[in-house]
């Protein structure tokens, strides 16, 4: 499936690094004009030299640090970002592509315990996403939510650090043995998975990479 993205335009929270970076790598290689977004500007900017090292123009590149969590910092970014970046815009062009990412977890939230706050928010994110694609059904505008698979990022390292007595020693020994027995994929993988789904018209999905094929 294509995935050229010329003319339209992408915002990608936490594009400072991990998934979030490799998938604003991917959309500027298919012609996106990408706003980057994270709370990290030093971290942002790594981000747009990767971009301009793969030969993205300067000006298909936005960079918009900001803290999502913050209410002010938030619209702060909406109005540094122009309005077309978020839904109103894409209904009137007739044509958007939301993605929420979430977590395999969402259907396994036995499988994380004492991480129930992030089980419950990432199951709550699906609804919504599926719920969301309901109330846009025929606008042109799509929502998905999306399972990224096993990826080795700064969040798996951070739990592999951590106390087995803080975060359960089952969770500690599972994340260390996917580690260890070098199951999970890289960030490049999980991007590349996602962008071939974006280039369709499928609404009210949940993409999972651990039950699809995906090259390291």
């Amino acid at each position: 499936m294509a995935t050229d993205f010329a003319g339209k335009t992408a915002l990608i929270t936490g594009a400072g690094r991990g998934i979030g970076r490799a998938v604003a790598l991917g959309l500027g290689g298919a012609g996106a004009r990408v706003i980057l977004l994270s709370r990290t500007t030093s971290q942002l900017e790594e981000t747009r030299a990767r971009l301009r090292g793969q030969g993205v123009p300067g000006q298909r590149i936005l960079v918009a640090p900001a803290d999502l969590a913050d209410e002010k910092q938030r619209g702060q970014a909406v109005a540094a970002v122009l309005t077309a970046a978020v839904l109103p815009a894409m209904l009137d062009a007739g044509w958007g592509r939301v993605v929420n990412v979430s977590s395999g977890i969402a259907a396994h939230p036995g499988g994380m315990v004492r991480g129930n706050a992030y089980a419950t928010t990432k199951a709550a994110l699906e609804a919504h996403s599926i719920n969301l694609a309901a109330e846009l059904h025929g606008t042109g505008v799509t929502v998905n939510a999306y399972r990224p698979g096993g990826v080795d990022t700064a969040m798996q390292a951070w739990i592999r650090q951590q106390d087995p007595g803080r975060i359960g020693a089952g969770l500690h020994e599972r994340f260390n043995r996917n580690h260890a027995e070098g199951s999970l994929i890289t960030p490049e993988a999980t991007a590349a998975a996602l962008l071939t789904h974006l280039a369709g018209d499928e609404t009210g999905a949940i993409w999972d990479v651990s039950t699809a094929s995906v090259g390291a």
